[in-house]
């Protein structure tokens, strides 16, 4: 059986589409101190412009999708933390968007993206738990539902292209951003693992059974692989393809009725790793060395494996992106 790739949407993406890098990194090495529970997000409240900045570096790097400064945002966080109302919440999360559309708009390229970061469970809870999965025993899907809920539904109604789901360690919260995907179907959303090695999440799940969780989603944008280190991401990019087309040709085929049901575009796969330093999630300090021009190359292993759309998470800077651009481009026919 072989599985027609068709494009018919906006957000539809070509090979080697490129995504933007880490916020915090450009953050901190503009001198701002990051050292908060809401971590970069609480440079959305006091900093706004540097956020821009740091939007229109990438941009001018050449990326292709820029991701907002929400990642651990949280309506919870704001007020706990920062001591914000609802609407002063709800106001700091649009301005989010706002930020990057803006910039967008005015770097003057057509097709660049804008996806609205929605951090795991883990991120909130700022000691380590997005990798590891470890959320207690009484926190299920219905609990995370409820979590993630405002925040999802806020953002789903801005005017951000893709929701980005990222560094999810366990299959539970897998579970429960697909139901509020489900909730949500005018608004295409990706969702980005945490695994510990080449097969599984944090928890442990094997990556296939998030494929067989999300490939139902209607909206599903894409599934892919963040904040990890760049060894890892072919062997579990691969494992994503596979799993995805082998769904894909079940449906494709499955009996006469399937055979004359619209073609579906596959998901994007998505690769966006941290720069190869290593985090000690205890005392928030990183250490080795980041590689632009050898992630570059690495990168060039991901999208072989069947990586459509590529990145970098932290410690990753516009220079990483650069390189990624020039490096993926080239070696397109």
């Amino acid at each position: 059986c072989q599985v027609a790739i068709v494009a018919d949407s906006k957000t539809a993406v070509k090979m080697a589409t490129i995504l933007d890098g880490g916020l915090a990194t450009q953050l901190e090495a503009a001198g701002i101190d990051l050292q908060h529970e809401l971590w970069s997000a609480k440079v959305l409240v006091s900093n706004p412009a540097a956020i821009a900045h740091v939007h229109r570096a990438y941009l001018e790097a050449g990326a292709d999708i820029i991701t907002t400064s929400s990642y651990q945002a949280t309506f919870q966080g704001f007020s706990t933390s920062l001591g914000l109302s609802d609407d002063e919440s709800v106001t700091a999360f649009e301005q989010s968007v706002t930020l990057a559309t803006t910039e967008r708009d005015r770097c003057g390229r057509d097709g660049v993206l804008v996806a609205a970061s929605i951090g795991s469970y883990g991120a909130y809870l700022a000691k380590g738990q997005e990798y590891t999965g470890d959320y207690g025993a009484g926190v299920d899907q219905e609990a995370l539902v409820e979590f993630h809920r405002r925040r999802y539904s806020l953002l789903a109604r801005t005017a951000a292209d893709v929701l980005a789901c990222e560094t999810v360690p366990s299959i539970v919260e897998v579970q429960a951003l697909a139901q509020l995907m489900r909730e949500h179907p005018g608004k295409p959303a990706w969702v980005s693992l945490q695994c510990r090695d080449g097969q599984c999440l944090a928890d442990g799940t094997p990556v296939e059974t998030c494929c067989d969780v999300l490939a139902g989603v209607e909206n599903l944008f894409g599934i892919g692989v963040n904040c990890l280190a760049p060894r890892l991401v072919a062997p579990l990019v691969a494992r994503i393809q596979h799993r995805l087309q082998t769904i894909s040709c079940s449906d494709a085929c499955g009996g006469e009725a399937r055979d004359k049901a619209p073609r579906r575009v596959l998901p994007s796969i998505l690769a966006y790793p941290n720069s190869g330093e290593l985090f000690d999630p205890v005392t928030k300090r990183w250490t080795g060395i980041a590689d632009p021009e050898g992630m570059a190359k690495a990168a060039r292993t991901w999208v072989a494996a069947g990586a459509t759309i590529v990145g970098g998470c932290c410690r990753t800077t516009p220079d990483h992106i650069r390189r990624l651009k020039q490096t993926l481009k080239a070696s397109q026919p």
